[in-house]
């Protein structure tokens, strides 16, 4: 079964070793399922949603995805100005 791990920094694991991440954890809690973690600096829940989106495309699909909020995140919003502007970069053309 594969579980995939989606959210910013915290679920990438920044700044830690490998072994300390929430993904290797969880891998080490439950090996007989295959962890994929998809976690990245910066993300909100808008890029978490367009990576799901893109892989379901590709036809990727996990068994079990897991997306993480933070209220933090808010900020990362669509509403605010400078992520709108800085989104250009996400979009996909169809």
């Amino acid at each position: 079964m594969k579980i995939y791990l989606y959210g910013c920094s915290f679920v990438y694991g920044h700044a830690l070793e490998d072994s300390m991440t929430y993904a290797w954890k969880l891998q080490k809690m439950i090996p007989a399922y295959q962890i994929y973690n998809f976690g990245f600096e910066g993300y909100g829940l808008l890029q978490s949603y367009l990576q799901i989106q893109s892989q379901i495309n590709q036809h990727k699909k996990p068994d079990v995805a897991i997306v993480h909020y933070a209220s933090f995140m808010d900020i990362r919003n669509m509403s605010l100005r400078t992520a709108r502007r800085n989104m250009h970069r996400y979009r996909y053309e169809s």
